[in-house]
């Protein structure tokens, strides 16, 4: 009993970090898209404003602006790139409905009655499974964006 104890709370412990870093990393790449797209977009605004507007030192100040706007959507595009918060984002998820998955698989055998030792361990196979899956995924994104730098 102690075992399932522990056992079921290592499966919610899992579940709840893949759910956590999904949204952590979801919310990176979703701020950081919007910040390039905004970027890349005011930087023509302030093209035709400084072609438009005239007063003393406009000049100079729309293309202070046009250079830290196209600084910005540079920057902000490499680090999308390189932190993999998308490929992160969708492996996360994919692992958390997957150990989601199994954890009601494993609440409706037990609900059932059919719960017992070999189900336990193909359980426990299935999460192993899981987990070292996303780790290779993460490991083949790191040596293919490596292979694009090299």
């Amino acid at each position: 009993m102690k075992d399932d104890l522990t056992f079921e709370n290592t499966i919610q412990c899992e579940i709840e970090r893949f759910k956590k870093e999904s949204k952590k990393h979801k919310r990176q790449y979703k701020i950081g898209k919007l910040l390039a797209i905004l970027a890349v977009t005011l930087i023509p605004v302030i093209t035709i404003l400084n072609s438009t507007v005239s007063f003393p030192y406009s000049t100079q100040l729309f293309t202070v602006l046009n250079a830290i706007l196209s600084a910005t959507s540079i920057t902000m595009t490499w680090l999308l790139d390189v932190n993999k918060s998308f490929e992160l984002w969708k492996t996360e998820t994919a692992v958390y409905h997957t150990l989601a998955d199994i954890k009601r698989n494993i609440d409706f055998a037990k609900a059932i009655g059919t719960w017992d030792r070999k189900k336990q361990l193909d359980a426990i196979n299935k999460i192993d499974i899981a987990i070292k899956a996303s780790g290779k995924s993460w490991e083949k994104m790191l040596k293919a964006s490596e292979s694009k730098e090299g």
